[in-house]
């Protein structure tokens, strides 16, 4: 849908509402807020998950476009580098990792 030129807000905010949230509450639940029994199970139903669905980790099965030139991408720069080089390549995927799992735990406990 963004790529159709629709808002990532209008997206957020369509969202929350087929969980039927109010935005600001979604936006609490990505920076952090616990979400109790109650609201898990309410956005499970919601968005035809089975019960239980957000206590599991899920993996990614999909990748796109983006991803694919990305991954070539980081190939092509380990392939190019010298030993600093790739030292340098590692410690930034190192440090972008702590971010995704910061971002991970906070989704886990959604």
């Amino acid at each position: 849908m963004v790529a159709q030129g629709v808002a990532p807000s209008g997206l957020e905010r369509a969202f929350a509402a087929s969980i039927e949230i109010s935005a600001s509450l979604w936006s609490q639940i990505k920076a952090g807020r616990t979400v109790g029994d109650a609201l898990a199970k309410q956005i499970e139903n919601k968005a035809g998950k089975v019960g239980g669905w957000l206590d599991q980790v899920h993996a990614e099965t999909a990748s796109d476009p983006m991803e694919e030139k990305f991954i070539e991408a980081c190939r092509q720069a380990w392939r190019a580098s010298d030993k600093q080089g790739r030292l340098a390549l590692k410690k930034t995927i190192a440090s972008a990792n702590k971010v995704a799992e910061k971002q991970v735990s906070t989704l886990q406990k959604i």
